[in-house]
């Protein structure tokens, strides 16, 4: 009985997985297209951040928190502020060119 019921548990995984992961999302295309400029920028604002936040003399968990937060909340707005919108930024950050608005 244990088994058949672990071997139903996985079947309905995979049906919910099948029904949820097959449909794609409107937001998977943006975050697809800002992956690597994101991978490139996450490592210097962490580095910049943590810089800052381990001198304070909060508790570790809190550090750990404030960085991470911090670090995702520049990245993001560097992502979208000064790569994003600008061509060349875009080139030098190895994304395609912005596709053309149509009027």
């Amino acid at each position: 009985m244990r088994a058949a019921n672990s071997w139903w548990w996985v079947i309905s995984a995979l049906g919910y997985g099948r029904a949820l992961l097959t449909t794609k999302p409107k937001w998977l295309n943006y975050a697809n297209e800002g992956i690597y400029p994101f991978y490139i920028l996450h490592q210097t604002m962490i580095i910049m951040v943590g810089f800052y936040v381990v001198q304070s003399n909060e508790d570790i968990l809190l550090k750990y928190i404030a960085t991470a937060v911090f670090a995702f909340v520049l990245t993001v707005a560097i992502y979208e502020f000064v790569v994003r919108p600008y061509p060349v930024m875009r080139f030098l950050f190895g994304m395609k060119s912005a596709p053309k608005k149509q009027t």
